[in-house]
């Protein structure tokens, strides 16, 4: 209940339109990392559109973390299915793994389900279909804040 708690003054956070600025560029120059290239199209504009429309609940698993999220609010699943940017993922390095799932509702029927790759070199999310990607794409700033706001409540704990 807690984490409700904590998500939903996270959106209000970011429904002031409050500007975060990350840094991304931790690796320098100089170092090599090795890529995997996929060849994944963007989730398409109708399934953006399905979830936008018809998602009432969002299950968050995390694999490396000890908690589970699920959310219900409109306003909040808007906010973060927002999160998602329009660029495929073409490539992300090989040493990616994926921190969770990300599970979309709609009156108990899935309609979607991501693997989540979130850490120091991978923002990304593949749309799964029979435990295989079908599509990717990046997230945006406002994706990237919300999960490094997330994960930063949580530690605080």
């Amino acid at each position: 209940m807690k984490y409700i708690l904590y998500f939903s003054c996270f959106l209000l956070f970011l429904a002031c339109k409050s500007e975060i600025k990350t840094k991304d560029n931790d690796t320098s120059a100089s170092e090599s990392i090795a890529m995997a290239k996929v060849n994944l199209p963007s989730i398409s504009q109708e399934l953006i559109a399905d979830l936008l429309n018809n998602c009432d609940q969002v299950d968050f698993i995390f694999h490396y973390q000890s908690f589970s999220m699920n959310i219900s609010e409109k306003s909040t699943i808007v906010s973060h299915l927002k999160g998602i940017s329009p660029n495929a993922v073409k490539e992300y390095p090989n040493n990616c793994k994926a921190q969770g799932r990300i599970a979309y509702y709609s009156k108990g029927e899935m309609l979607a389900e991501t693997d989540l790759y979130f850490d120091k070199d991978c923002k990304l999310m593949l749309f799964m279909e029979n435990e295989k990607p079908v599509s990717g794409n990046y997230l945006n700033n406002s994706g990237i804040d919300f999960l490094n706001n997330l994960f930063a409540q949580i530690e605080k704990q």
